[in-house]
């Protein structure tokens, strides 16, 4: 047993570390970055995550565009991701819900890009990714209402509390 955390255990799951990845690369080269304008970097992570959510070879039925939206976080502004990343965990610890938590991110990131880069166009384009999200969440939405989704607690650490008995069975 090595004595430190490898990308596997950091994050378990194999959707998390195969797009995160991708929409890192899609929109990180620096050399291309001093290039090209910001706006071009912005479209790039959008697209990464339409692209994961709406996939042409899978006919449209994709994931939920989290980890795209990560990846892209990461590469346009990496000194944005540990205030995401807190201010996600104090929501998440408050409201104990984790399906909701990468719609907050979406609906805060685009602003918070503005005020770290002044690109407006760019933030358009990435206010784009939560109703794309937003679409791509419904199904948990559904399982809320039923109160079937899981909590932030559970997904963060490993716990299932019992299921609410129904009343009359």
């Amino acid at each position: 047993m090595t004595p430190y955390l490898s990308l596997w255990q950091l994050f378990p799951s194999q959707p998390f570390r195969c797009n995160t990845v991708p929409s890192f690369c899609h929109v990180l080269p620096q050399p291309l970055r001093l290039l090209l304008p910001p706006l071009c970097a912005a479209l790039a992570g959008l697209l990464c995550v339409l692209g994961h959510i709406f996939p042409v070879f899978l006919r449209f039925r994709g994931g939920k565009g989290t980890a795209c939206l990560c990846g892209t976080v990461l590469g346009l502004t990496p000194e944005l991701v540990l205030p995401l990343l807190a201010l996600m965990f104090v929501i998440g610890m408050i409201w104990n819900r984790a399906s909701i938590l990468p719609l907050l991110t979406a609906l805060v990131y685009a602003p918070l890009y503005l005020l770290r880069t002044g690109d407006w166009r760019g933030t358009i384009a990435l206010a784009l990714i939560f109703p794309a999200m937003l679409w791509a969440h419904r199904s948990n939405f559904a399982r809320w209402r039923e109160g079937k989704e899981q909590t932030f607690r559970q997904f963060l650490f490993g716990r299932h509390e019992p299921q609410r008995e129904e009343a009359g069975k």
